[in-house]
């Protein structure tokens, strides 16, 4: 169905919402994405406003631990990126200890 941009678009004027993940064919929207992710765990998030779920679940001999966060604060992402009806940024990151 084409670049994501467009499926993006077209699910926009069908007045729903998505969540598209960004890989590495994005080129500078991944890349800025994961840097400014990346900085701002360093630090705790001190200087954005994000929300966050963890979860620690054990089972099958090891212990699964996922953390989602999510970023809203992200004018300057939509300033040098045009991407249709970008609201927010989500990480995703899963640890699994056996």
């Amino acid at each position: 169905m084409g670049c994501q941009c467009e499926i993006a678009a077209k699910i926009i004027s069908e007045e729903a919402d998505y969540i598209l993940a960004l890989k590495g064919n994005q080129g500078s929207l991944r890349t800025d994405t994961e840097l400014f992710m990346t900085e701002q765990a360093a630090v705790d998030y001190d200087g954005t406003t994000v929300t966050y779920h963890e979860t620690v679940e054990k089972s099958h001999g090891r212990i699964d631990t996922g953390r989602v966060t999510v970023c809203t604060d992200i004018d300057w992402l939509k300033a040098d990126h045009n991407w249709p009806g970008l609201k927010s940024i989500v990480m995703v990151q899963y640890h699994a200890i056996l």
